[in-house]
């Protein structure tokens, strides 16, 4: 179970206000004062943490990661059906992120983790390549999953364009046709291979 803000370790108070930062005030206002200010912290209890803005951003990619395989986990857990069933989970875990936690505060604001990558493409590219091996490893599920690999692809890159859309603000969906997206990209996951 995911604890409460004020229960969370120091380490996760820090990426937490990160986070809020990067989504509330954008990219350029993320600084160790910053997120010492916002944490709550002093600067020195954050660089005891992580000693650069680069190590920040990294263990907020790391967290994102972290929170989107433990989605898919979860997901995938629900649905025993084969084939397609890794890739439902993929979809589940894109348009419901934090479903998996038992906090229903946290869920709702799993949005946030997504500020690492906003954080990273500005700070440093280079602290993606942890997400970028991870997205190889998750195309390569979506290819093994039993159904005709060039539809599950279609469908992880749907579930991907509404999460940019939604990240980066550009024009997303109302929620009837975000659930119905939803619908149709679960759906599209049920095809036989032919």
């Amino acid at each position: 179970m995911v604890k409460s803000e004020s229960t969370l370790s120091t380490r996760e108070q820090i990426l937490a206000a990160a986070e809020r930062i990067v989504m509330r005030d954008g990219v350029g206002s993320l600084t160790i004062e910053a997120v010492a200010r916002e944490a709550g912290f002093s600067k020195g209890g954050v660089l005891y943490h992580f000693d650069s803005k680069d190590k920040l951003v990294a263990a907020m990619i790391e967290r994102l990661i972290s929170l989107f395989e433990g989605d898919l986990e979860h997901h995938r857990n629900e649905d025993k059906r084969r084939p397609g069933s890794w890739t439902r989970a993929y979809v589940q875990a894109t348009f419901a992120p934090g479903a998996s936690l038992e906090d229903p505060a946290r869920a709702a604001n799993c949005t946030e983790v997504s500020a690492a990558m906003v954080a990273a493409i500005t700070n440093n590219p280079k602290l993606l390549d942890p997400l970028k091996e991870r997205f190889e490893a998750w195309q390569q599920a979506v290819e093994q999953d039993g159904i005709d690999p060039t539809l599950a692809t279609i469908v992880r890159l749907a579930a991907d364009g509404l999460w940019f859309s939604e990240l980066f603000g550009f024009f997303p969906p109302n929620q009837e046709l975000r659930d119905r997206i939803q619908a149709t990209l679960v759906k599209m996951s049920e095809e036989k291979n032919q």
